[in-house]
């Protein structure tokens, strides 16, 4: 539950209808129903259509078809929500080639990573955002460093940096989310590439006394010999709404 899923629920509670897309994507031939799901007030989960070999966003510059197809989906929601002039946030340059597709939008592209310096970018983060940025009617990022690495493409954007909903965690639930047995650090959000596992093990290991507590997805990095610390509890991903059940139970 990151940034794009919160500017979902409060553009929802604006009033606007939020179709958040899939990352991936329906096999079709000649048949481009998108699959929706209302997840919220307001929101709705869509799978779209992606041709009948549909694109990995992450590796794969999309084809002609594939953008056709893609392109397709979207207007078939067009029509069935009857929806006009609409507002397209782009949030990965692999989307950029097919939000040129639809008409009567206005385009943000919302800048929130370098995202061609993860291991899994592919050519669509490194040969797309340029044209993702130049084409956008605005462009956000998250930090003055990625307003800096805009500039590069030749264009100024707005610095909208990440938030909390303090309101979501200031009150002590009545009960923690673990037992709590000892002092505790806690952490949540991916654990991947850009984490240092070996500062990690090296911490535990120094602070046997402490418990680690570690919740989120664990992508693209060998997590084993942290995880079979006896003072280290992996959590893997938790519902948003708990985490103030953790966060009460953490020292630090």
């Amino acid at each position: 539950f990151q940034r794009p899923q919160h500017l979902s629920v409060e553009l929802a509670k604006m009033g606007a209808r939020v179709f958040y897309f899939c990352n991936r994507f329906i096999p079709s031939l000649c048949v481009y129903k998108p699959d929706l799901s209302e997840v919220g007030p307001n929101i709705y989960w869509t799978m779209l259509p992606g041709s009948i070999h549909p694109p990995d966003i992450y590796s794969d510059i999309p084809s002609e078809v594939q953008v056709a197809a893609i392109a397709e989906g979207i207007q078939r929601v067009r029509d069935w929500f009857k929806i006009g002039a609409a507002l397209s946030i782009v949030d990965y340059p692999f989307w950029g080639p097919i939000v040129r597709q639809i008409p009567n939008t206005v385009v943000v592209y919302d800048c929130m990573d370098a995202y061609s310096s993860f291991a899994n970018a592919g050519p669509p983060a490194r040969d797309l955002e340029r044209e993702a940025v130049s084409s956008a009617d605005l462009v956000v990022c998250s930090s003055e460093h990625l307003r800096k690495s805009m500039r590069r493409y030749g264009r100024e954007s707005v610095l909208v940096r990440n938030g909390v909903t303090v309101s979501h965690f200031e009150k002590r639930p009545q009960s923690l989310a673990f037992e709590r047995r000892r002092p505790t650090a806690g952490y949540w959000g991916a654990t991947a590439e850009w984490t240092d596992i070996e500062l990690l093990i090296h911490a535990a290991r120094l602070l046997p006394d402490v418990d680690f507590v570690l919740i989120g997805e664990v992508m693209r990095i060998d997590v084993s010999a942290l995880a079979k610390l006896p003072n280290v509890r992996m959590n893997g991903e938790v519902p948003y709404s708990d985490l103030p059940a953790y966060l009460h139970g953490f020292d630090v």
